[in-house]
């Protein structure tokens, strides 16, 4: 065999011994080697942590921020149900959560639960989602406090769309002369496609922002550049909210002599002491006697009480008839709630009278001996003002 051919076969020969050995390291690898995955607990492949970020879909822990819950409120529809809402906010711009389960728990005024409500929520990015469950059947009693939990950790995933932008014009509230109300918007589809299941809530609030009854309703498809109106229906008539007045308070004093007195003067500046969320408290200086309807026409019919509220220092001895007749007089037409002043001796039966006629008022001890006034605050219970309905507020909330 020529040398030739003997340097041939030796080539042949290693070039099979280099194929086969490296086909067995490429098998070994493909064996033993453990590619980067999203579930190798190692940091790699380009991840920003542990199996999270970069190419995995789980966002980082340490870029999240919670759910907030930014408020609740339960109302009394009718003698036996209730409805309750709330506002969950996603403050993370780029995440959403699908399928959150939730639970609502409501309880009576002595801290008793009355029961609870489960359900799931999806939470959009940058987005205020409503909760609204509308009907609760609570009997005779009443929800006076509520709270939510979330039953599981959200499984937070890179949000892949983000919530068509629905614009809402002509919002307004009216009362109906039979009892309750009708909440009235008008929603507009201004992108380029249609949008589909659009769930759209209204909340009604008093001139102090607290809410005071929430509805809902639904589209199922608004078509590109589309209106829709849509109109939301309370059937009893709303129920306003009570709360402890404290927006600014002016005083004005009435007295059986038709005089303002030491003791009236000391027992003002002993009220702005216990008034201290007033910024403002003012005389209307013309004192009044019990003569009083023409005289107190003249003193407080041209009141601005849209902005203020007024309460009426009484200050009586004697003639408990006529003092009940002046709260009367000023809590049925001008909204205005009493401090009767006056001395142990017929204290108690004031009260008596005041609880029985479920008047706005309450009653304060004062020795009319002393010019100084012994003034017992902690007799003095405020009124709780309740507030009315004057604004709607309207959320959409596409099903993407």
């Amino acid at each position: 065999m020529s040398d030739w051919s003997k340097q041939r076969k030796l080539n042949i020969q290693v070039s099979f011994v280099v194929i086969v050995f490296a086909i067995f390291i490429f098998s070994a690898f493909v064996l033993l080697y453990d590619r980067p995955s999203c579930t190798d607990g190692l940091h790699n492949q380009g991840e920003e942590s542990a199996d999270c970020g970069g190419p995995c879909p789980q966002e980082c822990v340490f870029d999240i921020t919670k759910p907030a819950i930014l408020w609740g409120r339960a109302f009394r529809i009718s003698p036996t149900l209730h409805s309750l809402i709330y506002y969950i906010e996603n403050k993370n711009t780029k995440l959403t959560a699908k399928n959150l389960p939730y639970t609502i728990r409501y309880f009576d005024e002595n801290g008793e639960q009355l029961g609870f409500y489960k359900n799931i929520i999806d939470i959009y990015p940058s987005f205020i989602t409503p909760i609204f469950v509308p009907h609760i059947k609570t009997g005779a009693r009443n929800i006076e406090t509520t709270n939510i939990t979330f039953d599981e950790k959200p499984n937070w995933q890179p949000a892949t769309t983000k919530v068509p932008q629905l614009l809402t014009l002509n919002q307004r509230i009216e009362y109906i002369k039979r009892g309750g109300a009708r909440g009235y918007a008008t929603i507009v589809n201004e992108t380029v496609s249609p949008i589909n299941d659009i769930d759209i809530y209204a909340v009604v609030y008093d001139q102090r922002g607290n809410a005071v009854s929430a509805a809902s309703t639904y589209i199922q498809t608004l078509k590109s550049k589309e209106e829709r109106d849509v109109i939301f229906t309370w059937v009893n008539d709303i129920e306003p909210i009570e709360y402890v007045c404290n927006a600014k308070s002016d005083l004005f004093l009435i007295n059986s002599e038709g005089v303002i007195t030491p003791q009236m003067v000391e027992i003002k500046n002993k009220l702005k002491e216990i008034l201290k969320d007033s910024s403002e408290i003012e005389f209307i200086s013309k004192p009044v006697d019990y003569a009083w309807a023409n005289a107190i026409d003249d003193s407080i019919s041209n009141l601005d009480k849209t902005n203020k509220l007024y309460f009426a220092i009484i200050e009586t001895d004697s003639n408990l008839t006529k003092t009940i007749e002046l709260i009367r007089l000023l809590n049925d037409t001008y909204n205005i709630s009493a401090i009767v002043f006056t001395t142990p001796s017929i204290s108690e039966s004031i009260k008596r009278v005041i609880s029985e006629k479920n008047l706005d008022a309450s009653v304060a001890l004062v020795d009319f001996d002393d010019v100084s006034v012994r003034f017992i605050t902690q007799e003095i219970k405020f009124k709780k003002c309740k507030g009315s309905a004057t604004s709607i507020e309207i959320l959409t909330v596409p099903n993407i």
